[in-house]
C-alpha cells in the first residue's frame, strides 16, 4: 500500500474513522488518508529514535467518535523517560496535546523498552514495558520493567489490579516475567491477550498474559523444565537456531474476509527471521497447530486485521505498509519491475521489465509506468533514455481484466555522476571497548571535485547481533561526530558496529561509504566453593562453573543468592565474593581472564518448636530440626504429635548473612509473623488463604537471629520462608563534605552553609600531608563531614578514629570520640553495643595547619548476647494483685504472646482470676524503645524498676509507650491479672529511633489506616508539616487509607508548652505513651490543642491515619 515515504516506521494503527496513523521511531506521525499519504504529519514527537527506543505505541480511545477523538502514543523522550500521552485527533494534525498520562521514573535505555497499547474490553489501558536492558527487572514489583502494565484512561490505578494497594509494589502491573514484551493484542471475541516476548539467546515466546501472570524471565526462557512453581509457561516457543530472531506479537483474526480455518488464529511474526506465521488455537487459549503464512515477509514490525478483514503489516526496514487480502473471485495482478541498470552518466538508457509481474487467474495485463520524470509507458518492457542529471523515481502499476491493479516496489534511477564518500577514521576493522567514544570523519566530493557541504553528509551508526540489526544512532548531520559505545544493555560478544555515511550533491545524487568496527573481547568465569551451586549472571541463573566471553570493558552483575541447596539437599549460606565485594554487585569485563568466586559454607538448621494449640502457649509437643520453612501440609498435620488443625509453631535460628538488602518472602496459610534480630517485621497474624508477603530490609554481615512464628486455624496448612538479595543494594560509599574555614582558628563551629566540595568516597582513609582534599579547598584551615547509614549485625563494636587535627565521631546520634583540639596525629577508640539494623555515623573533622589526617575504621568485636527467658510466676487469686506468698507456678517464657481464650496458662492455673509476672534481664544498645502489647485484663510494665504502662484494670486494649533507653543491662518485669472472660498477655519491644542529639522526627508510614504491622517507609522528617492534598507521602503508600507516626526526644525547659496538631483525618499526639491531645476520627482540616507543663526529657509521639479525600497532617508546640 505505502512503498516509500515511510522512514523506520514502527508501527500502525486504524482510527475507527478509517484513518492509518503511521509511526515513524524519530517522532513523526503520518495519517494515509483516502488512498496516499497526506502532506502534513499528524504531530512529530520529541522522540530519541535511538536503540530500541522511539515512537513505538499507538492506540485509539474506545470511545473515539462518541465521547472524545482520542489518540495515544508510547514514546521514549528526548530526557530518556518513557512516556504514554494523548492527543485530540478529531482533526488531521493533533490538538491537545501532547498530554501526559504515564511515565517511567528510571531513564530508558538503549535496549527492551516494550510499547504496544491496547485497550482491553473492559475499557482499561494495557501497555508494554522491556525490562530496560536489565534482565533482574522483570521478577522485582517495584518497576514497571519487564512488565505488561494497566491503567485507566485517566492514569489512575483499577481497583482490581493484581497488586492493588500493596505497599511498595508498582500498583500498575497486570502481569510479568517478561524480557521485551512489545507486542501484544486481544482477541476481540473472548478478550483475552495474547502476545511476543523477545528472547535472549535460546527462544523467543507467544504468550497467553493472564492478570497477576508470571512468565519467568530471566529465571525462565521458553519452556519450563525444573522449578517451575509459580510460572506460566508459553503457548508455543521456536529456538532461534544460532541465528537472531524478535518476536512480533500479532492479532487474533476475527475477520470475515479469510476462510472459516483462519478464525480465532493467533498471528505472530518474527522481525529478525523476517516470518508471519499463524496459531490455531483451543479453547483454553492453548496453541495446537503452527503454520507459515508468509515466510518471507521481511522485517515485520506491527500487524493489525483491519476493518476490511484483511492482514496489513509494516516493516521497518525497507519501510512499507502491506495488505494481504483473500478473494474467492477474481485476484489482483501482482507488479514486479526490474532495471537493466540503477544508473550512470547521461544521457543514461534505461531498460524497464515487467516481466516478473503475474496474475494468479490468467487474465491479461496492461502496465502503466510512470518514470518520474513527467513521461510514461503503456508497454511491457520499455526502454527509457534519461538525457538530464537528477534523481528519478520509477513506479509501475499493473490491471487485470477485471480492473484489478497493484503498484510495484519502486525503482529509483541516478543519472549523473554521483559523488564519491569515504570514512577516513575509523578505519575499517578497527577495535572498540565498551565506554569507548568513538570519533568519526569522512570525505565527500561531488563530480567537480568539490567538497561536500556538512549538511549533505549524513552518518547512520547499527549496532548488528548475530544476523539481525538495532538501529543505534543517527542520521547525524556533518563530516564529523562521535558516539560512545554503551557499557550496559545488549552483552553479547557477537555483536559489532556498522558505520555508514551517505552524501549528497546538489542534484540529489547520493552515494555512500560503509565501514564496520569490531569488539576487543575477553573471558570470564563465575564458580562456586564448594562447586557446583548455582550463582547469577545479569540476573539468569547459570550453573557453575560458567564462562562467558564478553566485550572488553562491559559492565555485567554477578549475583550469589544468600542460600543454596547442593544437590545432595546440604544447605549452604553465602560469606563473600572472592573480590571483596557485596552479594549483588556488577563486575567489569577484563582485558584478561578472571575467575570470580562465591564462597558458602554450611547453613544451621532451624529448631522448630510445635504446639497443639494456635497461640503458641504452654509447652511445645513436638521439637525438631528443619532444614528450611518450606512446608505444604494441606490438611494433614505436620507430625503424628500435633493437631492437623488448629496448631502453630515457631523456628528459630542463628544465621550468618553477608552484608547487603534483602527481601524476606514468607507464603502462609495462615498467620505468620516474622523477627529478625528480635524486631517484628512482619506480622500478619491471621486467617488468610495461601498469601505471600514481603520485607525489604538492610542487614549486616555477621550472625542474625531469625525466627518465624505460624499458626493454622484450620483447613490447608502452608508455611514457607526464604529470601533473597534485593535488586537495589544499599549504597556502600560515605557522604562526604568539605568547606574551607580560613580564619575560623582551633576548635572551628561546623559550617551551616552548602559545602564548597562535596563527593562519595568507598572509604574515610586520608593522609593529605601538608595538602588538601581538592584545589578548590585551601591547604590548612579546612573542615570535613562524611555521613553514611551503616547496617550492622547486634554486637559490640569498635570505632578507631586517626586524626591531626580535631575529630568527632557520632553514631546514632551519640558522641562517642569528642577531640575537637588541635593536635598531632593521634588514634582514639570507643566501643560500643548497636543491635542489628542501621545506623548513623558521622565523622566531623578540622585541620588547622600543618599535616591533615583523616582516618576511621570500625570491626564488630563481639556478638550480641542473647536475651534470657522470661522468668514466669502465675498465682491462683481473686484479688488483682500480685501475692506475697510464693507462686504456685514457676516456668520460663521464650516470649510473652499468649492468647489463652477461656483457659489458663498450666492446669495448676484456675481460667479465672490468677496473676502472672514476668521478668527477665536484657542488655541494650542506646536509643528509643517501643513497649508495646495488648492485654485482657489488666497489665502493668516496669523498666527498671520504674513503672512505664499502668493498665491495671479490666479491659481488652492494646498499649504503647516509647521511651529512651540508654546503653546497658536493663531489667524488665511485666505484671498481669485475668479477672474472667477471655485470657491475653501480649508484650514486646524494640528499639525504633536514634538517642539525641537528634533534630529530625522518625517518621514510620503505614499502608494501612490502623498503624499496623511494620511501616511500609521509615525515614527521617524534619518537620511534621504536611499537605499531601490527593496524594501520597511516598509511592510505597496508597493515596488514601494509610497512617503515620513520627516520633522524637525532646529535651523541655521547665514551663508550659501548647501543644496544636491539625489533621484530615485523625490525629492525635502522645507525650511518653499517654494520650494528650486527641482528634482521632475522621474529619475534615481540624486543629486540636493541649497545654502541659513539662521539664526535662520526654518523646513526644504524633500519630495520623487518613480515610480518604485530602490528606493533612501538622504539629507544633510553642513556649507560653
Amino acid at each position: 500500500m505505502i512503498g516509500g515515504d515511510l522512514d523506520e516506521p514502527s508501527g500502525f494503527e486504524f482510527a475507527p474513522d478509517g484513518r492509518i496513523f503511521i509511526l515513524e521511531r524519530s517522532g513523526t506521525i503520518k495519517i494515509f488518508k483516502n488512498g496516499h499519504l497526506l502532506a502534513t504529519p499528524f504531530a512529530e514527537l520529541p522522540s530519541e529514535p535511538t536503540g530500541d527506543r522511539g515512537l513505538i505505541g499507538i492506540a485509539f480511545d474506545p470511545d473515539f467518535g462518541v465521547a472524545n477523538h482520542y489518540v495515544y502514543f508510547y514514546y521514549t523522550g528526548l530526557d530518556l523517560h518513557n512516556r504514554l500521552v494523548r492527543f485530540d485527533a478529531s482533526g488531521d494534525v493533533g490538538t491537545d496535546g501532547p498530554f501526559t498520562i504515564f511515565r517511567t521514573e528510571s531513564l530508558s535505555q538503549q535496549l527492551h523498552v516494550g510499547g504496544s497499547i491496547r485497550f482491553g474490553p473492559d475499557g482499561k489501558m494495557y501497555f508494554a514495558v522491556g525490562d530496560n536492558g536489565y534482565s533482574s527487572n522483570a521478577q522485582v514489583l517495584t518497576n514497571p520493567h519487564g512488565k505488561i502494565l494497566r491503567i485507566d484512561k485517566d492514569g489512575s490505578i483499577p481497583a482490581d489490579n493484581p497488586f492493588y494497594g500493596q505497599a511498595g509494589k508498582q500498583q500498575e502491573i497486570w502481569a510479568y516475567g517478561f524480557r521485551n514484551p512489545w507486542r501484544f493484542q486481544f482477541d476481540p471475541l473472548t478478550g483475552e491477550l495474547y502476545g511476543g516476548d523477545v528472547g535472549d539467546y535460546t527462544w523467543e515466546e507467544v504468550n497467553h498474559i493472564v492478570k497477576g501472570g508470571n512468565y519467568g524471565w530471566p529465571l525462565k526462557e521458553g519452556k519450563c523444565t525444573a522449578g517451575c512453581a509459580g510460572f506460566i509457561d508459553p503457548i508455543y516457543t521456536y529456538p532461534h537456531d544460532g541465528v537472531s530472531a524478535a518476536s512480533v506479537g500479532g492479532p487474533i483474526y476475527r475477520g470475515d474476509q479469510f476462510p472459516a480455518e483462519y478464525q480465532g488464529n493467533l498471528f505472530f511474526g518474527d522481525y529478525a527471521k523476517g516470518f508471519i506465521r499463524r496459531a490455531q488455537l483451543d479453547a483454553n487459549g492453548n496453541a495446537v497447530a503452527v503454520s507459515d503464512f508468509d515466510a518471507a515477509a521481511g522485517s515485520v514490525v506491527d500487524m493489525k486485521v483491519g476493518p476490511d478483514g484483511a492482514l496489513y503489516y509494516v516493516t521497518y526496514i525497507p519501510g512499507r505498509l502491506y495488505k494481504v487480502t483473500w478473494s474467492l473471485g477474481n485476484h489482483a495482478p501482482t507488479a514486479v519491475a526490474s532495471a537493466d541498470v540503477s544508473g550512470g552518466q547521461g544521457p543514461l538508457t534505461v531498460h524497464f521489465s515487467a516481466d516478473g509481474s503475474t496474475d494468479p487467474d490468467g487474465d491479461a495485463l496492461t502496465y502503466a509506468w510512470d518514470f518520474g520524470d513527467g513521461t510514461t509507458s503503456g508497454t511491457k518492457n520499455p526502454a527509457k533514455t534519461y538525457p538530464a542529471t537528477g534523481v528519478f523515481e520509477v513506479a509501475l502499476t499493473v490491471t487485470d481484466s477485471e480492473g484489478h491493479a497493484s503498484t510495484a516496489i519502486p525503482i529509483v534511477i541516478q543519472v549523473g555522476i554521483p559523488p564519491t564518500v569515504r570514512i577516513a577514521v575509523p578505519a575499517d576493522g578497527a577495535t572498540y571497548r565498551a565506554g569507548d567514544t568513538v570519533t568519526y570523519n569522512a570525505f565527500a566530493t561531488d563530480a567537480a571535485g568539490f567538497d561536500l557541504d556538512d549538511a549533505d553528509i549524513k552518518t547512520t551508526v547499527v549496532l548488528h547481533h548475530g544476523t539481525h540489526i538495532h538501529p543505534f544512532v543517527g542520521p547525524l548531520t556533518g563530516r564529523a561526530g562521535r558516539f560512545t559505545v554503551p557499557a550496559t544493555g545488549e552483552s553479547s560478544a557477537d555483536t559489532w558496529y556498522g558505520i555508514t555515511t551517505t552524501a549528497t550533491d546538489a542534484n540529489g545524487l547520493s552515494a555512500a561509504a560503509s565501514i564496520t568496527i569490531r569488539p576487543v573481547t575477553s573471558t570470564f568465569t563465575i564458580t562456586s566453593d564448594p562447586p557446583g551451586l548455582p550463582l547469577h549472571l545479569d540476573g539468569i541463573p547459570e550453573e557453575t562453573p560458567h564462562e562467558r566471553l564478553g566485550v572488553v570493558g562491559f559492565q555485567r552483575e554477578v549475583y550469589a543468592p544468600p542460600t543454596a541447596t547442593a544437590a545432595d539437599g546440604t544447605v549452604y549460606h553465602f560469606t563473600g565474593w572472592s573480590d571483596g565485594k557485596g552479594m549483588r554487585h556488577p563486575i567489569v569485563t577484563p582485558e584478561q581472564p578472571v575467575t570470580y568466586t562465591a564462597s558458602y559454607a554450611k547453613s544451621p538448621a532451624w529448631t522448630a518448636t510445635f504446639y497443639a494449640n494456635p497461640n503458641l502457649a504452654g509447652a511445645p509437643v513436638l521439637t525438631r530440626s528443619d532444614p528450611s520453612i518450606d512446608f505444604l501440609w494441606g490438611g494433614a498435620a505436620p507430625d503424628p504429635a500435633v493437631p492437623a488443625d488448629g496448631f502453630s509453631a515457631r523456628w528459630t535460628k542463628k544465621q550468618y548473612l553477608a552484608a547487603g538488602r534483602y527481601r524476606f518472602t514468607s507464603v502462609s496459610d495462615d498467620g505468620v509473623r516474622l523477627y529478625i534480630d528480635r524486631t517484628l517485621v512482619l506480622d500478619q497474624w491471621q486467617g488468610q488463604s495461601g498469601t505471600a508477603y514481603d520485607w525489604i530490609g538492610d542487614l549486616g554481615a555477621g550472625i542474625h537471629t531469625i525466627t518465624y512464628e505460624y499458626y493454622d486455624q484450620g483447613g490447608d496448612a502452608l508455611a514457607k520462608l526464604d529470601w533473597a538479595g534485593a535488586i537495589d543494594q544499599p549504597d556502600d560509599t560515605w557522604k562526604a563534605s568539605y568547606w574551607d574555614v580560613t580564619g575560623a582558628g582551633s576548635s572551628p563551629t561546623m559550617p551551616s552553609r552548602t559545602p564548597d566540595l562535596t563527593s562519595a568516597e568507598t572509604a574515610i582513609d586520608h593522609d593529605w600531608g601538608t595538602g588538601s582534599p581538592d584545589p578548590s579547598i585551601r591547604p590548612d584551615h579546612f573542615a570535613a563531614r562524611w555521613t553514611r547509614t551503616l547496617s550492622l549485625a547486634p554486637g559490640e563494636y569498635t570505632f578507631t578514629t586517626t586524626a591531626d587535627d580535631g575529630v568527632r565521631l557520632t553514631v546514632d546520634g551519640l558522641r562517642l570520640i569528642d577531640a575537637w583540639q588541635d593536635g598531632a596525629s593521634r588514634t582514639r577508640t570507643a566501643t560500643t553495643l548497636l543491635g542489628g539494623g542501621p545506623h548513623t555515623v558521622t565523622m566531623e573533622y578540622y585541620e588547622n595547619f600543618g599535616d591533615a589526617v583523616a582516618r576511621l575504621t570500625f570491626a564488630q568485636t563481639a556478638d550480641a548476647a542473647d536475651p534470657v527467658d522470661w522468668t514466669a510466676e502465675f498465682w491462683n487469686t481473686a484479688a488483682p494483685a500480685v501475692p506475697a506468698r510464693a507462686p504456685d507456678l514457676t516456668r520460663t517464657d521464650s516470649v510473652i504472646s499468649n492468647d489463652w481464650g477461656g483457659g489458663s496458662p498450666d492446669p495448676a492455673i484456675t481460667n479465672d482470676h490468677f496473676v502472672a509476672r514476668w521478668t527477665r534481664t536484657d542488655t541494650l544498645p542506646a536509643g528509643v524503645y517501643r513497649f508495646a502489647g495488648a492485654s485482657d485484663d489488666g497489665i502493668r510494665v516496669y523498666l527498671d524498676g520504674a513503672p512505664i504502662v499502668d493498665r491495671w484494670v479490666n479491659q481488652n486494649d492494646t498499649f504503647s509507650t516509647d521511651r529512651l533507653v540508654l546503653s546497658g543491662t536493663h531489667t524488665i518485669r511485666v505484671e498481669y491479672y485475668e479477672n474472667d472472660g477471655g485470657a491475653l498477655a501480649r508484650f514486646g519491644y524494640q528499639r525504633i529511633g536514634d538517642v539525641g542529639p537528634v533534630d529530625a522526627w522518625t517518621g514510620e508510614y503505614f499502608a494501612d489506616p490502623a498503624l499496623t504491622g511494620p511501616p511500609a517507609v521509615t525515614r527521617q522528617d524534619d518537620a511534621v508539616a504536611f499537605d499531601w492534598g490527593g496524594g501520597s507521602p511516598d509511592p510505597a503508600l496508597p493515596a488514601d487509607g494509610f497512617s503515620a507516626r513520627w516520633t522524637k526526644t525532646i529535651t523541655y525547659p521547665a514551663g508550659t508548652y501548647r501543644f496544636a496538631v491539625t489533621g484530615d483525618d485523625g490525629v492525635r499526639v502522645r507525650l511518653d505513651g499517654a494520650i494528650v491531645v486527641d482528634g482521632w476520627s475522621d474529619h475534615g482540616p481540624a486543629t486540636f490543642t493541649a497545654d502541659l507543663a513539662l521539664t526535662g526529657e520526654h518523646v513526644v509521639t504524633v500519630e495520623y491515619y487518613e480515610n480518604g479525600g485530602g490528606a493533612l497532617a501538622r504539629f507544633t508546640q510553642t513556649a507560653l
